[in-house]
């Protein structure tokens, strides 16, 4: 379908979902927001389409009505600050499903035949180069190589049949021989600099007018083993260096293949071929055609190198999704000891092996937390070279790092040893106790890991390494404020009543979590201004956010009717995720001033993903897209006049029309706001 066409369409099919109701308030300039909210209804059921299912029941209309902050008691709202902070457990346990099996899709190879250069040798015609068609990272890949022997008589160029003549007579000498095929090499090459070879070694394949393949595994340039296998055998270990082969990408190259063979000629003797034409005793037996021993050969080397093998290399940089940030101890009754999947950076040899991670859900100082790493083998992924090749000779080292406060590191976790040999997995499995000092403003973890795969038959083997990074955001020792006087409230309104002295218990309550509240906000703009004095814009944001999201938690507890059951739950209840959201932002601000900011915006990811939502035609029309999209409805009549007179041009006439109001949500988060 035509795309502009396409636009329009879907701007008549969301306008055609909003509700009479939307436009109530147009008089109002409000009457965007019940369009709004019956969108992102629709959104947060997972699909457009399902606005239209019929099999969408009634519950699940009223487990959404059962979010309602009216309702909540505290384990309620604790559940709720769980999933504003990190999402759901559903969608971390899909997203690392999804992403395993995205990896092992996106990482699968296939050997796809390259242009050559090279020069045919000795009637040794190449029939087909292919090499793996999706390498990523520092790992190994299959090739292979499909050759054709020449026919002896008749496609050799210098070969001529001798001839002569007896007593004028002419006569040939016939000829016969073969290829004899002893050995392909197989090389990664960087101009004239061979990084990794394959030898297939004393062959004697020998043929003529026929056709063999074969078939090895090579490396890509890996100029980090040396330094990843020191690091594993107990070397030096630092933040920037782990950093550095997380990043590392791989370099270009091209494959090369030399294809050792010797012909070998016999020519037909020459009594033989004129044995008919001269006279011979009675007793005399007629010679063999050919000699015993080739009457002559020709060593011949058959290079050819590939001309866009680094089309196939692609980046080694593949995560592992799943929960991301973690949670402070508050909600460790909630999770328990129980580990949960958690999203990883990664590198390395990805076409061989992955490793997703499972880990406890609190992370914070002081607070061991658990960590298992499951690393999964890919033995497909080195067809058809084989199928069944193992890990072996596996190591890891899985360190803990302190970032202090002046931008220093130490290492306060350090567990070193060797694994099984994997054939279709392993695992690493240890809790690391987020030993803090009063400094610390962030403890990295990492896990590498190295081993070989062995090929047998060529009697050699390929070093592999892989590294991964948690997502993971270690917290500060802080609590939120306003949790224990809900608990207390939750006690009064148990019985379904509030009585007078429980009236005025819930207001000294609430005067007295606005009172800290309000520290807690001017806590955050006096960490604002030391974030601009350092030149952290991203510090600077956050510092700005918690103290707004701070003034909400008031605003929420101010002029509240303690007579109301529903106007208290709601209040407290507001004010609760309201605090734990800046309570975090704070300390992302905190972590950015000091430079951990990496860090920092993993703590709020998850928040962020929401912040950056942007709902309505407002800021639609206030973002670069508007240009855009006029632009593609300019085939309209008179779309150009429009636009020049009307705010907000074409689409506002578009919109205005069916009644649209267009939402943009980044994709699959996975994650809404329940108490809003």
């Amino acid at each position: 379908m035509n795309k502009k066409l396409t636009l329009l369409l879907i701007f008549c099919i969301v306008g055609s979902m909003c509700p009479v109701s939307a436009f109530d308030y147009v008089s109002s300039g409000t009457w965007y927001g019940p369009a709004i909210n019956f969108v992102i209804d629709i959104v947060n059921l997972g699909d457009v389409s399902s606005a239209f299912d019929d099999s969408i029941t009634d519950d699940e209309y009223e487990e959404e009505d059962s979010t309602d902050t009216s309702t909540m008691n505290q384990t309620e709202a604790d559940e709720a600050a769980v999933e504003n902070a990190v999402g759901t457990k559903q969608t971390a346990t899909e997203d690392m499903m999804e992403s395993i099996q995205y990896i092992r899709d996106s990482v699968s190879q296939e050997p796809e035949i390259c242009s050559v250069s090279g020069d045919k040798q000795g009637g040794l015609t190449l029939s087909e180069f292919k090499v793996a068609n999706n390498i990523h990272g520092f790992s190994l890949f299959p090739v292979e190589v499909t050759v054709t022997t020449p026919r002896i008589s008749t496609e050799l160029e210098d070969v001529e049949k001798t001839t002569g003549e007896i007593d004028g007579e002419s006569y040939s000498l016939d000829i016969k021989g073969y290829t004899n095929i002893t050995r392909v090499t197989f090389q990664v090459v960087q101009g004239d600099v061979v990084v990794s070879q394959y030898v297939l070694d004393d062959l004697n394949v020998s043929s003529e007018s026929s056709s063999h393949t074969f078939i090895g595994m090579l490396k890509t340039p890996d100029d980090n083993y040396q330094e990843v296998s020191s690091i594993v055998d107990g070397g030096l270990v630092t933040v920037s260096q782990m950093n550095s082969i997380l990043n590392a990408q791989t370099e270009d190259f091209e494959v090369k293949v030399i294809i050792d063979h010797t012909i070998y000629i016999w020519e037909e003797q020459v009594e033989h071929a004129t044995w008919y034409m001269i006279e011979h005793e009675d007793t005399e037996e007629k010679p063999d055609k050919y000699p015993e021993k080739p009457t002559d050969s020709w060593h011949y080397d058959s290079i050819y190198t590939t001309r866009n093998a680094d089309d196939f290399v692609k980046t080694g940089q593949h995560p592992v999704n799943g929960y991301e940030s973690g949670l402070s101890s508050e909600y460790e009754d909630i999770f328990g000891s129980n580990i949960y999947p958690f999203k990883t950076d990664s590198n390395g040899a990805v076409n061989n092996f992955v490793v997703p991670l499972y880990a406890s859900m609190v992370h914070q100082f002081e607070n061991p937390a658990r960590f298992r790493f499951k690393v999964l083998n890919y033995p497909e992924n080195l067809l058809p070279y084989s199928d069944d090749s193992k890990i072996e000779d596996v190591k890891f080292r899985l360190v803990a790092i302190n970032y202090h406060m002046d931008g220093t590191c130490s290492l306060s976790f350090d567990s070193r040893s060797s694994l099984p040999d994997i054939d279709e997995d392993g695992l690493v499995d240890k809790v690391i106790p987020y030993t803090a000092d009063n400094d610390t403003v962030e403890i990295y973890t990492y896990l590498i890991i190295t081993g070989r795969i062995y090929d047998i038959e060529a009697d050699q083997s390929y070093p592999v390494w892989y590294i991964s990074k948690p997502r993971v955001s270690v917290r500060s020792n802080y609590e939120s404020i306003t949790r224990e006087h809900s608990e207390q409230i939750d006690e009064f309104l148990e019985d379904g009543s509030i009585s007078v002295s429980e009236m005025s218990t819930i207001k000294a309550l609430f005067e007295s979590d606005i009172s800290t509240l309000h520290e807690k906000k001017n806590e955050a703009e006096e960490w604002q201004d030391k974030n601009e004095i350092k030149g952290s814009s991203l510090g600077v944001k956050y510092s700005k956010l918690a103290a707004e999201k701070y003034q909400d938690a008031i605003s929420s507890l101010t002029g509240v009717s303690t007579d109301d059951i529903a106007e208290v739950r709601t209040a407290k209840t507001e004010a609760y995720l309201y605090e734990v959201e800046a309570n975090d932002y704070l300390e992302a601000a905190k972590k950015c001033y000091y430079g951990a900011e990496d860090s920092a915006e993993i703590l709020v990811a998850q928040y962020e993903e929401e912040n950056d939502v942007t709902f309505g035609l407002a800021a639609l029309f206030a973002s670069d897209m508007l240009d855009e999209i006029n632009d593609y409805l300019s085939f309209i009549p008179y779309s150009e006049e429009i636009n020049t007179s009307v705010p907000g041009g074409m689409l506002t006439v578009i919109v205005l029309l069916c009644g649209a109001v267009i939402v943009f949500r980044p994709k699959n988060s996975g994650y809404k706001r329940r108490w809003k």
